[in-house]
C-alpha cells in the first residue's frame, strides 16, 4: 500500500507539474536575472506539486468519509445496526463530525436496545446460551444498560452448569532431559490457557494432578490409561486431562566476523550472531471417560535471532534459556486456542 501511495503521488506531483507549468512560468518571471528565473520555476513547481498531492489526499479522505458515512445510514434504515456500527465508526476515524458522532450515538443506542429485548426473551424461555450472548453483545457498548449485568449473570451461571469443562494438565514429557521442556512446557500451557480469560474452562490445580499420579505411581503421560483417566477424573471431578510429550528442544548458535568498510571509509571489524531455537512437541486432550482422545496435535516451532555489531558496540544477545521460552510458549499457545475455540462460547 506504501509503494502504491507513493507511485500514486508522484504521478500527481507529475501532472500537476504539467498542467501547471505555464502558471509556473507566471509566478517565476517575477524573479530577477535567468538564474532567478530558473529558482523560480523550480521553486513553483515544487509548490503547486505538493499542493496537488494535498488536494488529492484531502479529496481521497473526504469521499471515503462520504462513503462510509452513507453505508452507515444505509444500514441505520435498514436495522442492521451492526454494520452500521462499523461503517459509521470507520466515518468517525476519518472526520470527527457532529453529523457522524450523531448517527453513531443512534446506532449504538438502537443496538443496545434490539439485543437487550432479544436476550430477555430468550432468558424468559430458558435458552441461557442465546440470552448470554445477546448481553454480550450489549455490554460492548454499555456495561450498566438497564439491568444488563443482572440478567448476564443469570444466563452466564446457569449456562455455566451446563457447559463448564474442567481440565487437568499432567505434567508434560520431556524425552530431551535439556532445559527441563517437559515443566516448563506445562507451567506455559496453563499459563496460555488462562490468559485467553475462560469462562467455561477451569483449569484444576496442578499440585492436586500430581499428588493423584504419585499415589497411583504414574510418572509419565505414556502411562495414562482408561482406568487411570477414570480415577482421576473421578476424584478430582475432571472431564479431561491434556497430556504432552515434547519429542525435541534445543538452540544453535552460529558467530561470524568480517572487516567492512564503514560509511567514513574506514575499516572495522563487524561480528554477526545468529541464534535459533526450536522445539516439538506432541499435545492430547483425553475424555477421562473413557480415555479417548478427543484432540491430538504435533507442533513444531522455530524462533530465529539475528544481530550485526561491531567491536566497541554493546548489545544484548537472549539467553537460550529465553530463546526456549519464546518457542514452547509458541508451541503451547497453539494447543491452547485449539482447546479454547473447541469449549469456549
Amino acid at each position: 500500500m506504501r509503494i502504491i501511495s507513493v507511485i500514486l503521488m508522484i504521478f500527481m506531483l507529475v501532472s500537476f507539474v504539467g498542467t501547471d507549468y505555464a502558471r509556473a512560468q507566471s509566478i517565476s518571471a517575477s524573479s530577477s536575472g535567468s538564474d532567478g528565473t530558473e529558482k523560480g520555476i523550480i521553486g513553483a513547481l515544487v509548490i503547486l506539486g505538493v499542493f496537488g498531492i494535498y488536494k488529492v489526499i484531502k479529496n481521497h479522505r473526504e469521499e471515503q468519509y462520504q462513503n462510509h458515512l452513507s453505508k452507515g445510514e444505509m444500514f441505520l434504515e435498514k436495522e442492521e445496526y451492526g454494520l452500521a456500527i462499523k461503517d459509521l465508526s470507520q466515518a468517525k476515524d476519518i472526520k470527527d463530525s457532529a453529523e457522524v458522532n450523531k448517527l453513531l450515538y443512534n446506532a449504538k443506542e438502537e443496538y443496545k436496545k434490539c439485543h437487550y429485548q432479544l436476550g430477555s426473551d430468550y432468558l424468559a424461555e430458558g435458552n441461557w446460551e442465546l440470552a448470554y450472548n445477546e448481553f454480550k453483545k450489549v455490554k460492548i457498548y454499555d456495561n450498566n444498560y438497564f439491568d444488563t449485568n443482572e440478567k448476564y449473570n443469570l444466563a452466564y451461571q446457569k449456562l455455566r452448569e451446563l457447559k463448564l469443562k474442567r481440565i487437568g494438565v499432567i505434567d508434560f514429557e520431556d524425552t530431551t532431559y535439556r532445559y527441563n521442556l517437559g515443566s516448563r512446557a506445562t507451567s506455559l500451557f496453563s499459563a496460555q490457557l488462562l490468559n485467553r480469560d475462560p469462562k467455561f474452562i477451569e483449569i484444576i490445580e496442578r499440585k492436586q494432578l500430581k499428588a493423584i499420579l504419585e499415589e497411583q505411581q504414574l510418572g509419565a503421560t505414556g502411562l495414562i490409561d482408561s482406568a487411570t483417566a477414570k480415577e482421576i477424573g473421578n476424584i478430582l471431578g475432571v472431564d479431561y486431562l491434556v497430556v504432552g510429550k515434547v519429542l525435541s528442544g534445543n538452540v544453535n548458535k552460529d558467530e561470524s566476523s568480517e572487516y567492512v568498510e564503514t560509511w567514513d571509509g574506514e575499516k572495522k571489524k563487524r561480528y554477526h550472531v545468529q541464534k535459533q531455537a526450536y522445539t516439538k512437541i506432541i499435545f492430547k486432550l483425553l475424555d477421562v471417560s473413557d480415555a479417548s482422545i478427543v484432540l491430538s496435535k504435533t507442533v513444531t516451532k522455530k524462533s530465529n535471532y539475528s544481530e550485526y555489531y561491531y567491536r566497541d558496540e554493546s548489545i544484548i544477545i537472549p539467553s537460550d534459556e529465553e530463546m526456549i521460552d519464546r518457542v514452547l510458549t509458541n508451541a503451547v499457545d497453539e494447543f491452547a486456542q485449539d482447546i479454547y475455540e473447541k469449549y469456549e462460547l
